[in-house]
Formats: structure tokens, sequence, C-alpha cells
């Protein structure tokens, strides 16, 4: 299916004021939790 410039512009502009519309929504949250554990794997890498 060949996309024509009118349709492309068209989705194009949809999706960048649907990205812009959605940032509001994100700010209105909480932020989340900072984590407070640490994990250490010891010998992650090395050879048998």
């Amino acid at each position: 299916m060949m996309m024509n410039r009118r349709t492309f512009s068209t989705a194009l502009i949809a999706g960048a004021a649907a990205s812009l519309i959605s940032t509001r929504g994100i700010a209105a949250t909480p932020a989340p939790a900072k984590a407070r554990n640490i994990v250490l794997v010891h010998g992650l890498f090395a050879d048998g």
C-alpha cells in the first residue's frame, strides 16, 4: 500500500497532536517512589 503526501502529513500531524495532549496527563500523576534496595551480583560475567 502506497501512502501519498497528504495521508503522511495527516498522520504526522495527528501523532504530534496526540503526543502533546498526552504529556499533560503525565504531569498530573505523582512521581514514583525512589528505589531503596540495591542488588549486587558477584561473578556475573566470570568465566567457569
